[in-house]
Parts: structure tokens; sequence; C-alpha cells
């Protein structure tokens, strides 16, 4: 994919993120769903294709929530076209606030077992950190795939869309996979392991 194109959509993404105010949001969802409303839709149409967002926000009320049975917060799923080609593919994601080194022992032991769920479905998902002060991008967070209880460098979410996620590098391809986190129950996951 051309540069151009890349920092096309990479201007899009932080422009989007930086109308949310962090300080306007105390609970750690809330944030996250204001997030990924801003970067639901089209983001870019013209000479090089286009590329489109959908977010999926799961429901995490209660005991049987989704985000209890499968560990995730949020999907996004990116349409690519380019050359005549179109790449559906998506991930799932768990949103913590600050940095994920800094979680006390309690919440990051939760953070293991959510991440152990969202690990039986796919390889594909990610950790969001919840930036601390406005104007700062929410960041990404990888899991190396020998240690998935360990995490790659932090990189913006705007960076990782542009230079991961848009640039197929990661995300999950399976279409089953796809069609059932563009549902906020997520309940076709429960017959979708990964593989």
């Amino acid at each position: 994919m051309d540069q151009i194109l890349k920092n096309i959509i990479r201007t899009h993404i932080a422009k989007a993120v930086s109308r949310v105010d962090v300080s306007r949001y105390s609970q750690e969802p809330a944030y996250v769903n204001a997030v990924l409303a801003r970067i639901d839709g089209l983001v870019y149409e013209g000479a090089y294709g286009h590329v489109e967002l959908k977010s999926t926000v799961v429901n995490d009320r209660g005991p049987n929530s989704a985000e209890s049975k499968y560990g995730a917060d949020f999907a996004i799923t990116a349409i690519i076209e380019s050359a005549g080609t179109e790449v559906e593919k998506a991930i799932i994601g768990q949103a913590k606030k600050g940095r994920i080194e800094e979680l006390n022992r309690q919440e990051s032991e939760r953070l293991q077992k959510q991440v152990a769920k969202m690990a039986s479905h796919t390889n594909q998902y990610v950790i969001l950190e919840v930036p601390e002060l406005y104007g700062n991008s929410p960041r990404i967070r990888l899991p190396y795939q020998i240690r998935p209880d360990q995490y790659k460098y932090p990189m913006s979410l705007e960076d990782y869309i542009s230079s991961q996620l848009v640039q197929c590098l990661h995300g999950d391809r399976r279409g089953e996979f796809v069609s059932a986190v563009q549902d906020s129950s997520l309940s076709r996951l429960s017959i979708i392991v990964r593989t």
C-alpha cells in the first residue's frame, strides 16, 4: 500500500481520536466507546481504493455478558479494497486505563484471564491502553506470539490502524470470525476456535 495512503489514514484516525477528551470520561468503557464511534466509517475512498472501519462495542454488563465469556471489550473490522482486491479482517480487544505494566496485581491477573479467553478464538487481538492525559492517543499493545503474557512496545491507535491493520500485518481474515465480531453479543464466537 502506498505511503501516501498510509499517511492519509493515519492523519484521519489521529484527528478523529484527538477530539475525544479523556478528562470527560471517568470510566474506561465510556472513553473506548467514544473513540470507537469516532473512527467508525469510511476512512478513505479515492484513487488508491477504499478503507472502511466498523467498530463493535461488546456487551459488558452482567455475568453472562460477552465480555465475561470472550474477554473482549470491542472489535474493529477493516474492509480494504485496493487494485480490485477486497480484504475483510477483524480484531478483538480489551481496554485498560493506563499502562498495563502499572496495573495492580488483581487487575493484571484479570487481564491475563481476559487475554486467555480472547486467545482461544483468535491470535489477532490487542490491548488498548486508555491515555491518562488529554491530547494523548490511545496506545495499542500487541502480544508476543511466543509469550502472550508479554506485550510489544506500545504504538498509537493511528499508527496501529495505518501500519498494522490496514497494511495486512495484523487482523483475522476468517470470514466466520469477521462476521461474528460485528454482533455485540459475540455469541457466534462460541463455535469459532483458534486454529
